[in-house]
């Protein structure tokens, strides 16, 4: 055994390095996807929003012109 412990656990760090480059590839993929839905549903959100925030002014305009 070395200063790490046991041999499953150097196991698993060889196992990490040697994937690293793999599954930073796939990590990296996931995380720009995830930025997308992101920047996708925030924007969905702005216009949601924005659509709102008209009716409501349209709303209190003819409720106003109605008093």
């Amino acid at each position: 055994m070395s200063e790490i412990g046991s041999e499953r656990v150097l196991d698993a760090f060889d196992e990490f390095e040697s994937n690293w480059s793999i599954r930073r590839e796939k990590l990296t993929k996931e995380l720009e996807d995830l930025g997308g839905i992101v920047a996708g549903a925030a924007e969905l959100y702005e216009a949601i929003d924005h659509e709102l925030a008209e009716a409501l002014r349209e709303h209190d305009a003819q409720y106003e012109e109605a008093s």
